[in-house]
């Protein structure tokens, strides 16, 4: 069984102008879907730099950290610092 495709006119959500969607699921004319594409990349891009930029200052951190605090942390949790490292791997 094919499914036909409706077309129908809508309403921009981002003009309010009338255009002819050729599908249902159409919210945007074809003027306002390039820009909003634009933005939603934009905001893509953003997160994913932003990300990258946590992982790097986390990893970073991780690396800073010296024997001296290890063995502070693991004696606070009442551990060696063998089965400190073995459980927490270095964090």
């Amino acid at each position: 069984m094919a499914y036909k495709k409706i077309q129908t006119f809508k309403e921009c959500k981002r003009c309010g102008n009338a255009y002819l969607a050729q599908s249902i699921n159409t919210r945007y004319c074809s003027v306002c879907r390039k820009i909003v594409d634009k933005i939603q990349q934009d905001a893509s891009n953003q997160r994913r730099r932003e990300n990258r930029e946590r992982q790097k200052t986390e990893k970073a951190e991780k690396e800073n950290v010296s024997l001296e605090q290890m063995l502070a942390k693991a004696r606070q949790a009442g551990m060696s610092y063998g089965r400190y490292v073995a459980l927490h791997g270095g964090k």
